[in-house]
């Protein structure tokens, strides 16, 4: 009975020994498998480490376009003004912002390692060529990132102008032909390639002998009144609201700032259209 049994245990040894064979073969592969996936994420983080850094690396959300000597932007820390030393932003241009306040700003919101708000005078210098950058851009080109450089010209002057330079795929944009715009009219236009709209046509002045024309926009009064906007452009309430909602303007009462972006923006288009 006993080599019975030995026999017995001995046959059943010999039909475990291919599945054990398998389930060894299946462990090896699967440390080979894990070991090149060990390899693969080496590699990616080592890759990621090499990239050029998006936006500031201890940014705060709102950057102060203003020139104090050599510093030409700040944020504040604990209601006090840091002194930006980088020397650019680099990231995505989201959108930008009409602040009407006392004095009226202009908002620029940048996606980097985090999200950052350029704020500076809505008629500056850096304002203008900022947004006339922009204008210049296509909505395809800005699914890349940009690089913002503030600039100023040669002198020690505090009070020199800040002065922006865009950097588009190692490429400095020069906005020459927009320039000479107003300045609603450039910021209409960046706002509609950021809304990946087709740039808005520009209506001009007649000029006087011996000058170029002038571009501008019909002047926005400070109560509007919308029917008669609409009996003078010759257009229906729904043409009106249609162009409100391509603004994202809210239905029903607008504040100032709105009822003056709407103004401009349906005397723009249909005093060119008509």
């Amino acid at each position: 009975m006993r080599n019975l049994g030995d026999h017995s245990f001995s046959d059943n040894a010999l039909k475990l020994d291919p599945s054990m064979a398998e389930q060894r073969s299946q462990l090896q592969s699967l440390s080979h498998e894990l070991s090149d996936l060990q390899k693969q994420v080496a590699a990616l983080r080592s890759e990621i480490r090499q990239q050029s850094t998006l936006g500031f690396s201890n940014g705060r959300d709102y950057i102060i376009i203003e020139r104090d000597k050599n510093i030409l932007w700040h944020r504040f820390e604990n209601d006090e003004p840091v002194p930006i030393k980088a020397k650019v932003l680099k990231g995505y241009i989201r959108r930008v912002l009409y602040v009407d306040k006392e004095y009226p700003k202009l908002h620029m919101f940048v996606e980097g390692d985090r999200e950052y708000v350029l704020v500076t005078g809505f008629e500056t210098h850096f304002s203008r060529e900022l947004l006339a950058a922009i204008a210049t851009l296509t909505p395809e080109a800005l699914t890349h990132p940009v690089i913002i450089k503030p600039d100023v010209g040669e002198g020690e002057s505090k009070h020199k102008p800040v002065f922006c330079n865009v950097i588009h795929q190692g490429r400095t944009v020069k906005p020459d032909t927009l320039r000479n715009l107003d300045i609603q009219q450039l910021f209409q236009r960046a706002e509609a390639v950021l809304r990946g709209d087709a740039q808005l046509p520009v209506r001009a002045s007649e000029p006087k002998e011996g000058q170029a024309p002038r571009m501008h926009l019909a002047p926005s009064p400070a109560a509007v009144d919308w029917k008669k906007v609409c009996c003078d452009l010759n257009i229906t309430p729904q043409e009106l609201k249609a162009v409100a909602q391509s603004l994202d303007l809210p239905e029903g009462k607008l504040t100032r700032s709105q009822s003056g972006k709407l103004y401009q923006a349906v005397h723009q288009r249909y005093q060119v259209a008509g």
